[in-house]
């Protein structure tokens, strides 16, 4: 059965192993029996930089009302909290985690810390082993020849051309004179010509067209008249 102080130190190492794998309810939990295993062997110091490591890490957890540790401890919800832990993660049970961490880490540290062997000779005759001076090669001397690049060609500047000379600019056009008007202009924009005075045949077959009417105008006068005159004198006269 481990001791309070040794407690201490085992849920200490829990918490750590805990927050390295990522997994920080269980740091919380491991953090708070930490706490109360200092208290219980009279040691409230680190009982209160445990609280403090823990409401760090984690500002929103329930303990974070408390200034010290002695002070969470008399709250009733803070005792059954505590107690619900024990109970979940009892001495016997973080002792068995501690001593698997601790195999764990020694096993990586032995893995880590054996020495590379070195390579084996081939086994054989020692006297059929060529010597060292027999496996030296003649170290061969080559002499490099640095390629000497030829200097460059002289740039010649070129001349610049001269500009070519532009074309002169033409004065400006005065406005076009007026066009005199011609004098068959009224005529040919009315499209009329002008009138021809008639002719002798012309004017005799007007002369007889006239005539001829008001002969035509005067045999219709007189028929329309006896025709009045008849309709008029028909009922005095006598009937045969």
């Amino acid at each position: 059965m481990a001791t309070p102080d040794n407690l201490v130190v085992i849920y200490k190492e829990l918490a750590d192993a805990h927050e390295r794998q990522g997994q920080p309810q269980m740091r919380d939990r491991y953090l708070v029996l930490a706490a109360d295993a200092a208290l219980s062997a009279g040691r409230g110091a680190e009982a209160d930089l445990l609280l403090g490591r823990l409401l760090r890490s984690n500002p929103h957890h329930m303990l974070r009302p408390f200034a010290s540790f002695a002070e969470a401890m008399a709250s009733p919800d803070i005792q059954n909290y505590v107690g619900e832990l024990r109970r979940t993660h009892p001495p016997q049970q973080a002792e068995a985690e501690f001593d698997a961490l601790r195999a764990a880490r020694g096993a990586q540290g032995s893995a880590s810390q054996a020495p590379a062997l070195p390579p084996t000779a081939p086994a054989g005759n020692g006297d059929n082993v060529p010597s060292a001076d027999a496996n030296r090669e003649t170290l061969k001397v080559y002499r490099i020849h640095e390629e000497v690049e030829p200097p460059p060609a002289p740039t010649v500047p070129r001349v610049p051309r001269p500009a070519a000379p532009r074309p002169p600019v033409a004065p400006p056009k005065g406005p076009p004179r007026p066009a005199r008007p011609s004098p068959l202009a009224p005529t040919i924009a009315t499209g009329s010509a002008l009138p021809l005075p008639p002719s002798p045949a012309d004017a005799e077959d007007t002369a007889k067209g006239s005539w001829l009417s008001v002969c035509l105008f005067v045999l219709l006068l007189a028929a329309g008249m006896a025709l009045a005159a008849w309709a008029l004198l028909r009922p005095f006269l006598p009937l045969g």
